[in-house]
């Protein structure tokens, strides 16, 4: 029997990524989108982000994984994209528990984030993760540091993204990857999306 998604990961994603955007909204954030494409250190919206000195500015990063059910039900990984992922702390792996569309709408509740800090493994069962976080934890951990990356200026955010722009890079690494900029002082929030086509950066 051919193990299947109970639900399409570009349906994850899109359902996940919006629901982590009306997260912020709901939470005074102000968001600007963009598209994950080569060359994005050229047009971050600085002026966005970077306001305040001493600001608690935090950079992460989810790669959704949608849920595999055959005997068992688990999330297949892929090796290339991990072992590109370990380079990158602040991405996190975003497992879905998804298995009906009808529940898509509350997809964040759903989610299991999951540090990517850890040896390859072709699937991971339901049964024997890691310890993971639910969305509310994940949250209150970037607020005091234990999750995500710091950065405190727009050097530091383009060091950290511009190794995703390599000519070898596997694309898959960024194709399902949401990445998200918030300033918790400001509540400033960019969101660089892989659903977005790119934008003309001349205008």
């Amino acid at each position: 029997m051919v193990a299947k998604t109970f639900v399409y990961e570009r349906q994850v994603e899109y359902w996940t990524s919006r629901q982590i955007e009306e997260f912020f909204l709901n939470a005074g954030f102000d968001i600007v989108v963009y598209p994950v494409e080569q060359g994005i250190e050229r047009y971050l919206p600085a002026d966005h982000i970077f306001g305040v000195d001493d600001a608690l500015i935090k950079l992460f990063g989810i790669q959704y994984k949608a849920l595999y059910h055959n005997s068992v039900n688990y999330w297949k990984l892929d090796q290339r994209q991990h072992c590109r992922l370990v380079h990158f702390p602040w991405i996190y792996y975003g497992l879905s528990d998804l298995q009906s569309v009808s529940d898509g709408r509350n997809g964040l509740h759903y989610l299991r984030i999951l540090s990517s800090a850890f040896p390859y493994v072709n699937k991971l069962d339901v049964g024997s993760l890691d310890p993971y976080y639910r969305w509310g934890a994940f949250y209150q951990h970037l607020q005091s540091c234990q999750t995500g990356r710091l950065v405190q200026n727009i050097s530091d955010l383009q060091e950290a993204i511009s190794p995703l722009q390599e000519r070898d890079l596997d694309r898959t690494t960024i194709e399902v990857t949401d990445i998200f900029v918030a300033n918790f002082n400001t509540k400033q929030l960019v969101h660089l999306s892989p659903q977005l086509k790119q934008v003309d950066t001349n205008e």
